[in-house]
């Protein structure tokens, strides 16, 4: 009894990393779109001519951008590398020239992260239900070695 209960919390506990995992990939893409609507919408602001501290203070929490000590901070959960990358040399150059090229630079960028964000949903489609099923089989091999 409590060894099929035990190989039933195993299979359970591999399958649920799986799901865990594939989770992950979805919430990425989510925050990339956030990313992506939050460097429009500081576009939009920067044209008014607000200050670009207290433009992020109100506009980056969906994005998971804060603004402290003078400098733009950001939780890069769920981003890879190459979007932490991307996302770093945005906010290097940010204020550092007239409006027009400000909001060139958000456009550019912007077009940079939609990419990203088509890449993660498809990454997210194609592996999401993947790594599920690799936790139960996981589990399941792990359970008929240790039976």
């Amino acid at each position: 009894m409590l060894k099929g209960i035990g190989i039933a919390a195993l299979i359970l506990a591999c399958w649920g990393t799986g799901i865990y995992f594939g989770w992950r990939l979805k919430e990425r893409r989510s925050r990339l779109s956030a990313i992506r609507l939050f460097i429009g919408e500081l576009s939009d602001r920067i044209r008014t001519g607000s200050e670009i501290g207290e433009i992020i203070s109100e506009i980056g929490d969906r994005a998971g951008i804060t603004y402290q000590d003078l400098t733009p901070c950001f939780e890069p959960d769920y981003l890879i590398k190459s979007d932490k990358k991307l996302l770093s040399e945005f906010f290097e150059g940010l204020g550092l020239g007239d409006t027009e090229s400000q909001c060139e630079r958000c456009r550019v960028y912007s077009d940079l992260f939609r990419g990203q964000e088509t890449l993660a949903a498809e990454q997210a489609k194609e592996k999401s239900g993947l790594y599920g099923k690799i936790g139960i089989f996981s589990g399941l091999f792990i359970a008929v070695m240790l039976v």
